[in-house]
Order: structure tokens, then sequence, then C-alpha cells
């Protein structure tokens, strides 16, 4: 019997106990730029490229989740050390739909003031952050503040690894207030969620198993706000992806595996075994081995079949494996 990847202990540490072991902080996403340092001054504009919670490096150009998050600039208005111990002074600004405005100072403080300019919300953030704004169109419908803490050598497909959304709101009093959402692993562009004009929805990327044998961000929720609720709807079947825009055969044929199996959706999961049962058996042995990741038992020199992968890498990570094995076979 060999396991698909096995956690080191070092490697677990390393990689999920939230150790940055690259230099990310020097180092950017692709596609951007640095700002040199020598060159900021009063007017600058900085971005973060939510590119890890403490970053010692600016880039030149926002990051952009499609057009539905938008990072907004750092405006360098002082030559003089903020209080969090970085020798300039920067504010960002956004104006969210309503007549509320967003304030971030120094990358770490967020306000959120009405129309009347009544501040009705104070955060500190506990890491370094840009002001991240969710769009509608050329409407702002609430704003973000995040990092991608392994940028940007690990799990790539993510956006951020948290991300704090922040949605105002006029309650029944006619008071304005919050709806807060704090979300792990967001992966909106790799599964091409590209703009919220079907309402804000996010591609939330959580753990295979738990403990020593987690996988972690490989396992996709698709969440949508409702706005008459003023809270996030799971979007657990193919009808609902469907009704919201997501098309979740963009994502990798791993994440549609977990996905299909936990949300019960057994008959696209057959479909998926049946066209692609080698991939998703690849993609298992590559993507475990690589983390070192237990995710199943494998007998040595097994014949894999549809029933085999199921037994022995599907009803493992499942909280409800008999109803599972009922609906796949009824």
């Amino acid at each position: 019997m060999k396991k698909v990847g096995i956690y080191k202990l070092m490697t677990c540490f390393l990689l999920c106990c939230g150790v940055n072991v690259s230099h990310a902080g020097a180092t950017l996403p692709s596609g951007t730029g640095l700002f040199p340092q020598e060159q900021i001054k009063v007017g600058s504009y900085l971005y973060l490229n939510a590119c890890t919670g403490n970053p010692s490096v600016y880039a030149n150009q926002p990051i952009l989740v499609g057009s539905a998050v938008v990072e907004t600039p750092n405006h360098v208005e002082e030559m003089k050390p903020s209080e969090y111990g970085r020798p300039f002074k920067a504010v960002a600004t956004a104006s969210i739909k309503g007549g509320v405005e967003a304030t971030l100072s120094n990358f770490r403080d967020l306000t959120l003031l009405d129309d009347s300019g009544i501040n009705f919300y104070s955060r500190r953030i506990t890491g370094a952050s840009s002001l991240y704004q969710l769009k509608d169109g050329s409407s702002t419908l609430g704003v973000g503040v995040g990092w991608h803490n392994k940028c940007p050598d690990f799990y790539r497909w993510l956006d951020f690894t948290v991300l704090r959304l922040v949605i105002p709101y006029q309650n029944e009093q006619g008071e304005m207030t919050t709806f807060q959402y704090v979300a792990q692993g967001i992966a909106n562009s790799h599964f091409g969620i590209a703009d919220f004009s079907e309402g804000i929805v996010i591609a939330e990327m959580g753990q295979v198993g738990a403990g020593a044998s987690a996988y972690y961000y490989h396992l996709p929720s698709f969440k949508a706000y409702n706005t008459d609720t003023q809270k996030f709807t799971e979007l657990d079947s193919i009808r609902k992806l469907k009704e919201h825009g997501v098309n979740l055969k963009k994502g990798n044929v791993l994440f549609q595996f977990f996905w299909l199996a936990r949300n019960h959706q057994t008959d696209a999961l057959r479909e998926l075994l049946d066209s692609s049962l080698s991939e998703v058996v690849n993609s298992l042995q590559r993507e475990g081995e690589g983390l070192n990741a237990y995710l199943c038992d494998i007998e040595d020199n097994a014949t894999i079949s549809t029933e085999y992968l199921i037994q022995h890498c599907i009803l493992p990570h499942l909280d409800h494996p008999q109803k599972f094995m009922s609906d796949l076979y009824n």
C-alpha cells in the first residue's frame, strides 16, 4: 500500500502553518513591475498587488481580478515615517455606491464615511493591504482588504489567501452599517469570475481532509452575496452556479472532482470520471506529491477504476459518505 504523498513535518510547518518560506516581500506576481524605492516621493502612486501582508517592495500598476476586484492606488502624501514603520505616509480612497467614502491610511487603517461625513466603520488591519474595490461595471459595491500570504511562489491559482469583504448598507432603521465576511483562499480568476454583473460571487478554496492530512486550498465553494439578507449563500448545485454565471469547468479537473463530490452532484461527477478518469488520477498524484500532501490510499500496481477512486479518494473526505453512495448509485 502506498499513500499519494505524505506530509513531511518541516514542509507542513513551512507551507501550511503560515510561515513565508519564499522571499515574497522582494518579488511580485508576474506581469507587474517594481516601483523603484529611490523614486518614491510625494505624489507617487503605489500598489501592493496583494503580495504578502508585510511587503518590502511596491508595484507600479494595480492587480486586477477581471473587472470585479480592482486595486486602488496608494497616494504618497508625506515623506515622513508612518506609525507602522514605513518611511512615508500614504492614503487610498474609493467612492462606494450610496454615497459612502472608504479610506485606507498607511495600508492599515480603514474607515467608511456616510454621505454626511459621519464615520460609521473603522478597523485596523493586522497586516499591510491595499484597498480593493468590489466593482459592478462603474459602481463600487464594497471594498476588501487582504493579501496572498504565499505570493508569488505557492498556490498560484489563488488571488488572495485571505480577504476581508466590507459591504456597506442601510439597515431597517435607516442607519448605515456593514456586512463583513473574511474569505479564505479566493480563486475568482481561476474560475473566470471576471465581473460582478450577476452580483458579488466568490470562489473560496477550502481544505480537503483535516489535521496533518489536510490538502489546502483545493476544495472550492462558491458563494453569492444576497442584498436582501446581507449574507452570502452557498451555490451548491450546478443549477445555482449557472444562475450566477459560474462555469465550474473553467477550474482544473481536480477542483471539479472535489466540488462535485462534496456537493453530491453525482450525475456530473460520473460524467467527469467517465471522460477524464486518468486526468483526475494524475492530478491527484501530481498535486499530492508536489505538496507532500496525503490525499488517498492507492495500492501498488492497482488498476484504478471509477469505483476504486471513489472508495479511496472521495469517501474519506466526505461528511456523509453513505448518503453520497446512495445518491451515486440510485
